[in-house]
């Protein structure tokens, strides 16, 4: 046999090898199953009758589907003809048959389904009293479940066009196409599943998850401050593994842009200065490291002297910088409760401001005036042009001040303290208040000290967080005061959040914690602003 014939073979549905081969077992078998494949097709041609018959059958079919087409109305005169006359359940190519499901259980109708017994299927109900459900309805309900969860997909079909249509759709099809363009109708006129309403809701907060902020590289120890670059994507991480580490945020993978070792200062604080110029980094130590962006050079900053007060400073552990760049703060540890206030320019000291009582939580409110809290719950509001203090007032609640936090704008002014409870303060009425200082909304949702506190960029949203209690975090929405229920939630993985930030048009916020990982979210109200 040539190749013409073992092509002709292969089209038959076997393969015939012809090399010769020698004799033995398996050629005995070939030969059985060539005699079998044999009586076979005689039994097929016994029931069928010949292939030629049977293509003549078919071409009749068709034949009368091609002149139905032509005439342009028989087709719709009998559809039932069409489906079930003729060839049976085969169709010519020019006929019209709906194609029949492929299976049809009829046991379905007297299937009871039990809606209440899981949780899954609990939410298929449409009434709290209704246990069973019939198999047709449970399959109807699923159906609909799924696209309210997933959305209608037709929706995003282009107007006019249709989905291309089987050799066997018929008027019922197109039925459905109409439904579906009332489906399609009915989306548009509504808003509903489809678009978010723009701007801050006071009741529920629109955040998402994003990829970690220093997903490429992160800490080896506890995360102890973070912050957003004030004009580019970039963003930083600091922390006891003597570790500044610089990412660029894309939203997708934020790659590592820099590292800086520091062998002799465990980074406590770091903060990029207001031109973005540079990073200045402080920590356990008597001394400074400042870090040029444009040209990646390191400059160690040497103990602070000048003054008896800034030369017995043993750790420089806190660190805060103005809105209006000129002045950067440093809280001095050893339980002194002075400040250290510096040029952000020349990096010299200005002067010292002391307290009577140990602390070191520090904010910048309105440009000029610096808030310093202490033990007792003493805070202080300084001017830093006079270095002198405009304003002292008692915390309510008598406990220490652990946490301070300032709006740019000068708006608000949020205490945290050793009892938990934050209170937030009208910034501005502290300045003119007579008697004694009362808080717009005192924060009890925590039980642990809190030691982060920070507002949101337009001062509408306020992170609070104690590192001492697992998953301590919440947000309030200043306008109403409110604290948001929605977020978040129990399996949000914060962790001990060590430090938290907003990004400098509210897109993020991330928080830091005790593992080395920075997490990132995405904040909807603002997404897209610059």
């Amino acid at each position: 046999m040539g190749r013409l014939g073992a092509r002709a073979a292969e089209a038959d549905g076997f393969v015939i090898d012809t090399e010769k081969r020698a004799s033995g077992p398996a050629d005995k078998r070939r030969r059985t199953d060539a005699k079998a494949l044999s009586r076979e097709r005689e039994l097929e041609r016994l029931v069928f009758g010949d292939q030629a018959e049977l293509a003549g059958g078919f071409g009749e079919e068709g034949g009368r589907g091609s002149e139905s087409e032509q005439d342009g109305s028989n087709a719709e005169a009998e559809p039932d003809a069409r489906a079930t006359g003729g060839g049976g359940a085969f169709s010519g190519p020019g006929a019209k048959a709906r194609a029949a499901p492929a299976w049809q259980d009829d046991d379905d109708e007297a299937l009871a389904v039990d809606v209440s017994a899981a949780a899954r299927t609990r939410k298929l109900r449409r009434a709290v009293s209704e246990t069973t459900v019939r198999g047709r309805d449970y399959e109807q309900r699923l159906r609909e479940h799924f696209n309210q969860t997933h959305g209608n997909v037709a929706w995003a079909r282009k107007r006019g066009v249709k989905p291309a249509r089987a050799a066997g759709a018929d008027s019922d099809d197109e039925e459905n196409d109409e439904e579906e363009e009332e489906d399609i109708g009915s989306a548009l006129r509504s808003t509903k599943l489809l678009v978010r309403k723009s701007g801050l809701s006071a009741t529920e907060l629109a955040i998402s998850r994003a990829t970690d902020a220093n997903a490429a590289e992160r800490s080896s120890a506890v995360v102890q401050s973070i912050d957003f670059h004030p004009t580019n994507e970039l963003f930083l991480t600091a922390g006891l593994d003597k570790m500044l580490r610089l990412f660029r945020l894309d939203g997708a993978d934020n790659p590592k842009v820099q590292g800086v070792c520091f062998k002799d200062l465990p980074a406590t604080g770091a903060k990029f200065t207001k031109d973005g110029r540079q990073v200045v980094v402080c920590g356990r130590g008597r001394h400074l490291y400042l870090l040029d962006l444009a040209s990646s050079q390191v400059v160690r900053v040497p103990p602070l002297g000048g003054q008896p007060d800034a030369a017995s400073a043993k750790a420089y552990e806190t660190l805060a910088v103005s809105p209006d760049g000129e002045w950067i703060a440093l809280g001095a540890g050893g339980g002194s409760g002075n400040v250290l206030l510096l040029s952000a320019r020349s990096k010299q000291l200005v002067s010292v401001l002391r307290m009577n009582r140990p602390g070191s939580a520090l904010a910048f409110s309105a440009p000029g005036l610096l808030a310093s809290g202490s033990k007792a719950g003493e805070v202080y509001v300084w001017d830093v042009r006079s270095s002198r203090c405009a304003v002292r007032f008692q915390d309510e609640g008598l406990s220490d001040t652990t946490a301070l936090g300032a709006d740019a704008g000068g708006q608000f002014l949020a205490v945290g303290s050793s009892s938990g409870v934050a209170n937030v303060y009208d910034a501005r009425g502290l300045l003119s208040a007579d008697g004694p200082a009362r808080p717009l909304k005192a924060i009890t949702n925590i039980t642990t000290a809190i030691t982060s506190l920070a507002f949101s960029h337009d001062a509408r949203l306020l992170a609070l967080a104690s590192r001492q209690k697992r998953n301590a975090l919440r947000i309030l929405h200043t306008p109403t005061l409110g604290i948001y229920s929605n977020w978040p939630t129990g399996k949000t993985p914060l962790r001990h959040v060590q430090c938290v930030a907003f990004h400098p048009a509210g897109r993020y916020f991330a928080s830091g914690d005790d593992r080395g990982h920075v997490l990132l979210y995405k904040l909807d109200a603002y997404a897209g602003r610059d």
